[in-house]
């Protein structure tokens, strides 16, 4: 993929569920085995708040994870484990900064190495205070005229460490971006256009919403920020763009036949179940964990069976369904867990 030397930016757009996060993710992890060359990479994703997003905050998650990997293959010998602890200290401390936070970014490859260093000097454990303190030093005296001055300092990092490491930044969810995540995006993929380096940035965004005007055609239906974005992205030929379409009938059968080879499932109940999903992956997938669950799907002497009995009305009739049912089955203490979640961080 990196071959050349080059990168690109790749936009991937589909409606809900169809896969596509988990499509990026295994091309990600695939290339990860493929390159002769360590990568690292980044996830980030937008989020919305009533309408809002916290400013960079996809980018603030995938820089953490891009300094993580950086601290791993450098310090941490490749331990997943002590990867992700270290990834959750970073993200803690990163919040006791404020806003300062964002002049640190250009220093992305020191601060979880700071870190990591400032805690075995210390010869104690992780302390909230200390580290928000380290990420507040790496800023000091750093000061940025405007955002271009910003946007500059980062690609010039990313442009630096990609020389060792090519990198894959991932911001999923672009539906939900807020205007200064925007700007850095479209900064970045023209930077990788105009004076190319080893940076895939890849994008991505669900079809179905998208809340401008429901009126019109999908591709049309996208809120401000995201709209801008694909209008520069084209404008200057910045970017690739990929739609993920829903199964047809015959992907359909192959995914059932890979998932239960060698069954005998009756045509009458395939039938139904591709009415219902649709072609949505996730949908289905749900559904079929739902079947297999209510022993519907079933195994015997070696073949994968479905129950010859009236029940079909049992599948659930959408996705809200299907999370529903799911949710029904789980037990009280992590249901509570969720629910605080979403009280205390989603508003």
């Amino acid at each position: 993929m990196f071959g050349t030397g080059g990168g690109t930016t790749l936009i991937v757009s589909a409606d809900a569920g169809l896969g596509k996060t988990t499509l990026i993710k295994k091309f990600i992890s695939d290339n990860y085995e493929d390159s002769e060359r360590k990568i690292i990479s980044g996830y980030g994703y937008c989020i919305n708040m009533n309408g809002s997003t916290r400013s960079y905050f996809p980018w603030i998650e995938s820089i953490i994870e891009l300094d993580t990997n950086l601290l791993t293959l450098n310090y941490l010998h490749g331990s997943v484990e002590k990867s992700n602890d270290y990834k959750k200290i970073i993200k803690t401390a990163f919040d006791g900064t404020g806003t300062d936070w964002i002049k640190s970014i250009p220093q992305i490859g020191n601060i979880s190495a700071l870190i990591y260093k400032t805690i075995k000097d210390l010869k104690k454990g992780f302390d909230v205070q200390e580290a928000s303190k380290e990420i507040k030093k790496i800023s000091e005296g750093i000061s940025f005229n405007n955002t271009n001055d910003l946007f500059a300092a980062i690609t010039v990092k990313l442009r630096s460490l990609s020389e060792k490491y090519p990198i894959i930044i991932f911001i999923d969810d672009l539906q939900w971006m807020d205007i200064s995540s925007r700007d850095l995006f479209f900064y970045l993929s023209k930077s990788i256009k105009d004076n190319p380096f080893p940076l895939l940035l890849i994008g991505a965004y669900n079809t179905d919403e998208l809340y401008e005007n429901d009126n019109e055609e999908k591709e049309n239906r996208v809120n401000g920020h995201l709209k801008e974005l694909i209008s520069n992205l084209k404008k200057f030929r910045s970017a690739e763009f990929i739609t993920v379409n829903p199964f047809d009938s015959k992907q359909f059968n192959d995914y059932i036949n890979k998932t239960y080879p060698s069954n005998k499932f009756a045509d009458k109940f395939l039938k139904r179940i591709d009415d219902i999903t649709d072609g949505n992956i996730f949908f289905l997938k749900q559904t079929l964990d739902n079947l297999e669950e209510e022993s519907i799907i079933y195994k015997e002497s070696g073949l994968f069976l479905n129950k010859d009995v009236d029940e079909y009305y049992r599948l659930p009739a959408t996705i809200n369904d299907a999370i529903l049912e799911k949710w029904e089955k789980l037990p009280d203490e992590q249901r509570n867990h969720i629910k605080y979640y979403f009280i205390n961080y989603s508003s």
